[in-house]
């Protein structure tokens, strides 16, 4: 669909972005998620020198994300949190 800008109906956005952003999301464990971006920052982690602990409430249920997309998100903030920690600091 070729849509020029300042010419197209509110419909022809609406199929546009459908297009585009097509997402599912599916029932996501949090524990999963974040045990998994831990498992794969280990090695910065340990590479700094830091000490990292983790907790997760436990009335944490599961809860409709995109998974891809949380993982994403949480080895995002994971990744700064070591980028900006000095060494043998502690991530909480």
């Amino acid at each position: 669909m070729i849509v020029r800008a300042g010419k197209c109906r509110p419909e022809q956005v609406w199929a546009l972005a459908l297009q585009v952003l097509c997402v599912s999301s599916n029932p996501v464990e949090l524990i999963s998620v974040v045990e998994s971006a831990v498992d794969t920052a280990c090695p910065s982690v340990e590479a700094k020198r830091l000490r990292m602990k983790m907790a997760i409430e436990s009335w944490v249920s599961p809860f409709s994300a995109t998974p891809d997309r949380l993982k994403q998100v949480v080895w995002n903030l994971l990744s700064n949190a070591i980028k900006f920690t000095p060494p043998k600091d502690i991530l909480k």
